[in-house]
């Protein structure tokens, strides 16, 4: 299907709040931060991978609710975590994939209790294991897609039973085929991987199934995009709960943003253009599914040198700028959402060359009806609030008589739930202690603070953003 000239129901979000920007590592010495992988635990704490150009390390940072904690995960003296990529199993345990430089072969540690524990995932050839992409199985297993640039072919590595790695090309002709190897294992213990194929300019795509006449689980590949003269690099891949296949990546030709989805039933792709603005956009794009199941894309905008976020939602696709510092930041983009749908997004500063993170608020609540602005200098501060921080919501005693019948606020989450409700004191102020009804933190994200007459009826309501 031929790509449309334009997305037309790509909109700006203006609307849409700010983003927090973290900085979260940096040597003055030189570079760290390159080939940022980023996951999302249970608790909306990100994860990020890294890698340390200064000292040749693979790094690893993780947020504990109050502050960044940084690691050494591979400290030898080998050059080693270029093409890092981080998951994290079902106990939130971290698990890498990287290269190393200095022996040419793919790696892979993975961190219990205090200790990492560091394997030779695969040495098929000697310089195997590029844009290295990890997805760990229903039993625990870690599943590796890479570029073996020794032999120019896509290779995926898995381990065995927790003790042996195997490994095989999914193509075998030769082809500089490969690049930007992206690897997700689904709810079904599926393994889905796509690459670039640099020989053909053009998007792959394949998936183990069972071949009826031989009985028999065999890997099946297709093309996913061949539409223009070169498509398919930087390609991020996610699968849904409808068994979508979902890819964000670049589309050379016209330098582009492309979105591409698969049809479980029929096979057929199709194809869209989210960002088609003058610039080059599309560098380093990260997809990932909100808790909704809708795509959004992190990428680099290369002409203004920014970081970018395109969300989808049912009226189409909103842009955004989340980071636009001096210089050139964006690179190695990772993105991901925590369960109640709040961005998350470790990137690269390409100019100050540092690990920056960005928080960002779910846009779940973005397109509903307006609500009454609060009363006059009714304020909520600070807003948006780190997690633990108290919010006082104030009516200055200039202005009681303005909040004279308010006599109480509630507190509600995304979904419409009451969390918490507070009682006015005399001076027209309350408290929140992020807990809710039962004194327990409450996750980050979007709440609503609304005020509430003696009678029940609402006098105002406002957003108050929760964030890591």
């Amino acid at each position: 299907m031929a790509l449309a000239a334009a997305c037309l129901a790509t909109r700006p979000a203006a609307a849409v709040p700010p983003f927090t920007l973290d900085l979260v590592d940096s040597n003055p010495a030189g570079s760290v931060g390159e080939y940022s992988s980023m996951r999302v635990d249970h608790l909306g704490h990100p994860h990020v991978a890294y890698y340390d150009d200064v000292n040749g390390n693979l790094k690893y940072a993780f947020h504990n609710g109050t502050s960044w904690v940084v690691q050494t995960a591979d400290p030898t003296t080998d050059d080693v975590g270029e093409f890092c990529s981080l998951a994290l199993d079902s106990l939130d345990r971290p698990h890498i994939a990287y290269h190393d430089a200095t022996h040419g072969r793919l790696m892979y540690t993975t961190k219990v209790g205090a200790t990492w524990t560091r394997e030779v995932a695969d040495t098929a050839t000697f310089d195997c294991g590029w844009y290295t992409s990890i997805a760990i199985d229903r039993s625990g297993q870690p599943w590796i897609a890479s570029y073996d640039r020794g032999i120019g072919n896509p290779r995926v590595s898995q381990r065995v039973n927790g003790v042996g790695w195997t490994g095989l090309y999914l193509d075998s002709t030769f082809n500089l085929s490969g690049f930007y190897a992206k690897i997700v294992v689904d709810a079904g213990n599926t393994p889905h991987v796509c690459w670039y194929d640099l020989t053909d300019h053009k998007l792959v795509y394949a998936t183990r199934r069972l071949n009826d006449a031989r009985n028999k689980l065999i890997w099946v590949q297709e093309t996913a995009d061949s539409s223009a003269d070169d498509v398919g690099l930087f390609c991020s891949l996610r699968v849904d709960s409808f068994h979508r296949v979902h890819i964000a990546y670049m589309d050379i030709t016209t330098t582009n943003l492309v979105w591409a989805l698969r049809d479980p039933t029929s096979g057929t792709w199709t194809h869209e253009v989210v960002d088609g603005s003058p610039d080059d956009v599309g560098y380093d794009c990260s997809l990932a599914l909100d808790p909704i199941g809708y795509p959004n894309i992190a990428y680099h905008d290369g002409t203004l040198g920014t970081l970018r976020l395109a969300r989808q939602d049912v009226t189409g696709w909103h842009l955004q700028t989340v980071d636009d510092s001096p210089g050139f930041v964006g690179l190695y983009s990772s993105l991901g959402t925590d369960a109640q749908g709040n961005f998350r997004i470790s990137y690269w500063d390409g100019t100050a060359h540092t690990l920056k993170f960005a928080w960002g608020p779910s846009t779940t609540l973005l397109d509903a009806p307006p609500v009454a602005a609060l009363p006059p200098r009714f304020t909520l501060s600070p807003n948006p609030a780190r997690a633990g921080q108290r919010v006082r919501l104030l009516a200055p005693a200039a202005d009681a008589a303005s909040v004279e019948s308010v006599e109480s606020v509630e507190i509600l989450d995304i979904a419409g739930r009451r969390v918490a409700t507070l009682q006015l004191g005399d001076d027209h102020a309350a408290t929140w202690d992020q807990v809710d009804a039962t004194g327990a933190a409450v996750p980050p994200g979007v709440y609503l603070a609304r005020a509430l007459r003696g009678d029940g009826t609402r006098a105002a309501s406002a957003r108050l953003v929760v964030v890591r």
